[in-house]
């Protein structure tokens, strides 16, 4: 007798942009909170005066349903802007080391697309990417 495969793990990927960081950051964690999802993973990056932040929440498909009901009023009540992605997790990938790479270099401004063309014609993923300009 077989057994029945398991359900595959879902997420919602909220991201929201609004000035105040840890408003942000707190107001969408007790969301998540309140509507009984549980916070996989965070980054929170500030840009100027605006502030980014990407969470990965997982539950159940009503405390999705919840979730994605109150982001349009959170975003509304604390002058921000959200937008939510029903997502799956990644296929396990055969082992493999990370790369890690550092470059300093002269400021073009097309630098960044010519770094992202070379990865991607070496079949290099990234799974984080930060730039700063200094």
């Amino acid at each position: 007798m077989s057994t029945p495969p398991l359900p595959r793990e879902q997420f919602l990927v909220i991201s929201a942009l609004g000035a105040n960081p840890m408003e942000l950051t707190n107001v969408l964690c007790r969301a998540a909170n309140e509507n009984r999802c549980a916070v996989v993973s965070t980054r929170l990056t500030r840009h100027g005066e605006c502030s980014s932040l990407v969470l990965e929440v997982t539950g159940s498909w009503d405390a999705w349903a919840r979730m994605e009901t109150t982001l349009p009023g959170l975003a509304k009540k604390h002058a921000s802007t959200a937008n939510v992605v029903r997502s799956e997790a990644l296929e396990t990938r055969p082992q493999a080391l990370p790369y890690v790479a550092y470059v300093s270099a002269a400021f073009r401004p097309d630098i960044l697309n010519e770094l992202c063309q070379f990865f991607i014609d070496h079949r290099v993923e990234l799974e984080s990417l930060t730039c700063d300009t200094y």
